[in-house]
Parts: C-alpha cells; sequence; structure tokens
C-alpha cells in the first residue's frame, strides 16, 4: 500500500553549522584518540628517562615500582586506543571508552602528582627544578599533541599541576613562590593557547564537513536535474506524440469532409474530428493544471457543496470515454461537505479520467464514507491494474506505467502527479491497492466537514442542442470579440453567430475602442484576449473600455494560467475563460 502523507507546516532548517555539530565533535574525539596513541610512546620514552634519572636520589626500586604503575597505565591506554583506531569513527561517542579515557588520564595525573609530593624532599633544589621542568614540559606537550579536546586534556593537568605547586610549597624555598606562580601562569598561559588551538580546530572541521555536506548535495541536485531533464525529455517526446496523434487526425478530416458531398458522411468524419480535437484539449488541460498547482498559485478556499451531485457530475463526463459494456456505479450519501471544490474535483477527475482509459471491461464505482471531520472517497475498477514493482513512482511526475506487453499508456503521465499535489494542498492522505489483472482502488481520505443536512440537487442543465435546432437561441445579443489572432476570433464569430449573436470583431485595441463608441447602446458583451498586443494586455484594454462603456460586461480569455495573470484579473473583477474554450461554455456564459 502505497500512502501520500498529509502536509505537515514546514519550519526554518537550522544554520547548517548547528546541525554539524555532532559530527564536528565526534571528529575532535577521533582526533584525540589519534594523538593520545602518538603520545603515549613518547611518555613511555620519558617514563624510562625519569627512572634512570631518579633512581640515584630516591632509590632504583621505588623509582621503577613508580615508572612501572606509570608505564602499565600507558601501555593499557595505547593498546585500547590503538584498537579504537581499527574501529569506525562511531565508537569515539561510546560512552565507555570516554569513561577509560578520562580514567587513565586522571590515574596518570595523580600518580604525578603523587611522585611529586613523596619524592621532592629527597631531591635537591637542581633536581627538584629538573621535574618541575619535566612536569611543566609533559603539560605543554601534552596539550599541544590533544588541544582538539580539552575536556579531556584537563584529567591529568589539573592534578599535575596540583602537584607540582604543593610541593614546592611544602618544600619552603624562598623562591618557592615565585616557581609556584610562574609554574600556574605557564600552564595558564598554555591552556589560553589549547582553546585557541581547539577552537581553530574545531572551525576547521566544522569548515571540512560543510565543504563536504555541499559538495554532497550539490550532488544529489546534480542528480535530481539530471533526473528531471531525461524525464522531460521523454515528456516532451510523449506530449509532441500524443498532440500529433489527433492533430493529424483532425487534418486528415478537414480534408476528407472538404472532398466529400454526401452529408451524412461529414456529419460522421465532423464528430470524430470533434473527439481528436477534445483528447488534444484534455491534453493541454492536464499541462494547465500540472502548471497552476506547479507554481504554487493555487490557494485551498474551503465552501460547502452537495457530494452526491458533484461526483455524479464527474462520472457522467467520462461516460463517452468509457469502453464498451463498462458500468459505473454510485454509492455517494447526498450530504453537504465543506473543502475546496475545485481540489476536490481535479482529485476525483483525474482518478475516474485513469479509470476510464484502463478499464477495457466491468464496472468503475464510486463510494464515500462520511467520518466526523473526515471524508473517505473510494475510486475503483475491474481494471488492467498497476504492477507492484510501479506504485512506488505512480504520483512522480511523467511517470507512465507499461502494461503488460511492455507498451507505454497513452498519455502525459501527469494526472496522478496532479491527484499528489492537489491531496497536499487539501492535507488529504492517499491510499493505493492495485493487482494486475484485477483493478485498482484509490482511497482518498480529505479533511472535511460533513453537514448533516443535504441541500436539493440543482435541475440539471438541457444539453446543448446542435445548431440546426435552435439557430436564434442567442438572437438579439450583440457581442464583441477581441483578438488579434484571425483564426480564432473567426471560428468564435462563426460559432456566436450559428446560434442567431451579432458579432463584432476588433483585432487590436484602437479598432476596440472604435467598435464600442460606434455602438455604445447595443453591445452588451465582449470577449478579450489576454495577449492582445505588446503595449496593451487585455485587463487595460477592459479599463479603457468600461470607461466608455460602464455597464460593458468583459470575459478575459487567456492561455496564460501564470498567478500574476489570475490576479490582476481577480483585482480587476475580472470573470477568466482558459484556452481552449467550448461551445457549451460561451452559449451557457452569453445566456447567463
Amino acid at each position: 500500500m502505497t500512502q501520500v502523507p498529509s502536509p505537515t507546516t514546514a519550519s526554518a532548517p537550522p544554520d547548517l553549522s548547528l546541525r554539524l555539530q555532532p559530527e564536528v565533535d565526534l571528529e575532535r574525539r577521533w582526533l584525540f584518540i589519534e594523538a593520545s596513541s602518538r603520545s603515549a610512546i613518547a611518555a613511555l620514552i620519558m617514563l624510562c628517562c625519569m627512572g634512570v634519572y631518579l633512581a640515584p636520589y630516591i632509590g632504583a626500586r621505588e623509582a621503577w615500582l613508580w615508572c612501572g604503575f606509570m608505564m602499565f597505565n600507558f601501555m593499557l591506554r595505547l593498546v585500547v586506543l590503538r584498537w579504537a583506531l581499527r574501529q569506525s569513527h562511531a565508537i569515539a561517542n561510546e560512552a565507555w571508552l570516554t569513561w577509560f579515557i578520562c580514567g587513565t588520564a586522571l590515574v596518570m595525573g595523580l600518580g604525578s602528582m603523587y611522585g611529586s609530593l613523596h619524592w621532592f624532599p629527597l631531591l635537591g633544589e637542581p633536581q627538584q627544578a629538573m621535574i618541575t621542568l619535566i612536569n611543566v614540559g609533559w603539560i605543554a606537550g601534552g596539550m599541544a599533541a590533544q588541544g582538539c579536546y580539552p575536556r579531556w586534556t584537563a584529567y591529568w593537568v589539573v592534578p599535575v599541576l596540583l602537584g607540582n605547586v604543593l610541593a614546592w610549597l611544602i618544600a619552603g624555598h624562598a623562591d618557592t613562590w615565585l616557581v609556584a606562580s610562574l609554574s600556574v601562569m605557564a600552564t595558564a598561559l598554555m591552556a589560553w593557547g589549547q582553546l585557541a588551538s581547539a577552537r581553530s580546530i574545531k572551525e576547521a572541521l566544522t569548515a571540512k564537513l560543510i565543504n563536504k555536506q555541499l559538495v554532497s548535495e550539490l550532488t544529489a541536485q546534480k542528480s535530481l536535474v539530471e533526473s528531471a531533464a531525461r524525464a522531460k525529455s521523454a515528456f516532451l517526446i510523449a506530449a509532441s506524440h500524443d498532440l500529433r496523434q489527433p492533430a493529424m487526425g483532425v487534418g486528415l478530416l478537414v480534408s476528407a469532409i472538404q472532398g466529400t458531398r454526401d452529408l451524412d458522411s461529414a456529419h460522421a468524419m465532423a464528430r470524430n474530428a470533434e473527439r481528436a480535437l477534445g483528447a488534444m484539449e484534455r491534453i493541454l488541460q492536464s499541462l494547465m493544471e500540472f502548471s497552476r498547482l506547479d507554481s504554487g498559485q493555487v490557494s485551498v478556499r474551503r465552501s460547502p457543496f452537495n457530494l452526491l451531485n458533484v461526483v455524479t457530475h464527474l462520472v457522467e463526463e467520462i461516460h463517452a470515454n468509457l469502453q464498451t459494456g463498462v458500468q459505473t456505479q454510485v454509492s455517494v450519501p447526498p450530504v453537504m461537505i465543506v473543502t475546496d471544490q475545485s481540489l476536490f474535483e481535479q482529485i476525483l477527475r483525474n482518478l475516474l479520467s485513469n479509470a476510464a482509459r484502463f478499464t477495457p471491461s466491468g464496472r468503475i464505482e464510486v463510494s464515500a464514507l462520511c467520518g466526523e471531520d473526515e471524508l473517505t472517497v473510494t475510486v475503483s475498477d475491474t481494471g488492467i491494474g498497476i504492477p507492484e514493482q510501479a506504485l512506488p513512482d505512480i504520483f512522480k511526475e511523467y511517470f507512465q506505467a507499461n502494461d503488460e506487453r511492455g507498451r507505454r499508456a497513452k498519455g502525459l503521465g501527469l494526472g496522478l502527479s496532479i491527484v499528489d499535489k492537489a491531496a497536499r494542498l487539501l492535507g488529504a492522505r492517499i491510499e493505493v491497492q492495485s493487482k494486475p489483472g484485477v483493478g485498482t482502488s484509490f482511497r482518498v481520505h480529505v479533511p472535511a466537514s460533513i453537514l448533516s443536512a443535504p441541500i436539493a440537487a440543482p435541475a440539471p442543465k438541457p444539453a446543448l442542442p446542435t445548431p440546426p435546432q435552435q439557430p436564434t437561441r442567442l438572437a438579439g445579443r450583440s457581442i464583441l470579440i477581441v483578438d488579434d489572432d484571425a483564426l480564432v476570433s473567426q471560428a468564435l464569430q462563426t460559432v456566436l453567430e450559428t446560434f442567431g449573436a451579432q458579432v463584432l470583431v476588433a483585432d487590436d485595441p484602437e479598432a476596440a475602442v472604435r467598435l464600442v463608441s460606434e455602438h455604445e447602446s447595443s453591445i452588451r458583451l465582449a470577449f478579450v484576449d489576454y495577449q492582445i498586443s505588446q503595449a496593451c494586455d487585455g485587463i487595460q484594454l477592459i479599463t479603457a473600455l468600461r470607461q466608455r462603456k460602464p455597464d460593458l460586461q468583459c470575459v478575459l480569455v487567456t492561455g496564460d494560467v501564470g498567478k500574476p495573470v489570475s490576479e490582476r484579473a481577480r483585482a480587476a473583477s475580472l470573470q477568466v475563460l482558459y484556452k481552449p474554450l467550448r461551445v457549451q461554455q460561451l452559449i451557457e456564459l452569453v445566456e447567463a
């Protein structure tokens, strides 16, 4: 089962450097482990030298017992850290390893502190100065080598420094306070240097990981762009093919109509040409819907409507595209629901269109279940089904599943992508179940308020009769058409005059203003193309026409589905018709 997740409110992503801090910290720990494993060898050598140096003053046995204890601690530390270096970086975050590093460091610091306090009175001033220099040098070398993680270094630095200072204070020399103070000051300066070094290392690691992340993201984006380019190339090939097919059919049929004298044959060929044009219109409509949803210009506008009326109307729309013998069934309660009707219709229309296309026999059923705050609509069919391996990709743009013989499905591969985008805007979830050869079921869970009282179904609109049946349906109406495309304006003029309207045609803004001035008393309605000229668009022209005739009803006609056009038209309180136009749409608008 494939689900379309409900959209969630996207929060602003945190700063990349902050998001990478756990990785930076891990790298710093890893560098500390590497540095500690290397410095342990130097510490072992230094302990051997100290044993040789101290033996004459404190006794060989005690000197080598202390050195042996310290060397055992270093050896254990070296073995464990060397083992850790052969593991993955993640081991640096293990709690036991942190405790081991800090514990062995503290043992080393306490061992050094014990040595300073226990042996200092047994040594002469030159030897005490030498031990002090060794301790300070040990601190300096450790801080320099392990500067990437000061927190762990402090476990042995503090005991070493404390032991050295106390030993001098206990010794009671004349320059005791001076040496102790210098030791503290020197360690403080080295600590300050270590912190500065740690900051530099942290910044360098952060920059490295940011660059790595950016390179990874750029590589991923490049892959996405290349994938999208390949998909769009395949889409353009498919779109070109699917538009050329009906265009070729229309061209052949028009040529055949011109060459025939049989009126019945001409009518039959005209109906076939109309079906071919309908196929082209559906392709263009899919492109327009996808463009509007993809551009983010669609806003959710919830309003109440009768569920049964909408579903029944959408099912009636697909009847002309059903294959012979396919039945439809609607099991929907006549309740009022509150959601965005346009987006809801887009989802169902595309699901029903797919069902009609891929159901050669059997039935298509639409059912609905009303919950407290959710409407569940199911569109199921007994069609060819969707292969299981294709289910994760069916909502992707331009994706088309092949049939059982490997043939590409007809269409642009945008229908379910439109469903997906509309569902996300509504906050809806979509579940899909399909089995090849058995059928497919789409279940849409739409957040919606359910009103218990249904409304009466509106009276069905009468079907548009053929022109010869009502040649005076628009008699007495004077209409202005403003379009710079002569073919389009002539076609509109022919259709409207066929129904009895009086039509005036203008191909530029100046001619339109002149005709309105000359026929001010008769013109009631104007269809104005948006891209009428470079100097003046349709909205500007309508403003000029209304200044001449304030009561003139104007309709903006455009093929531009972009957000700027729709927003300007809404601000001017204009009705907008998107190309391609249908005869039924035109006649109903003129009659309204």
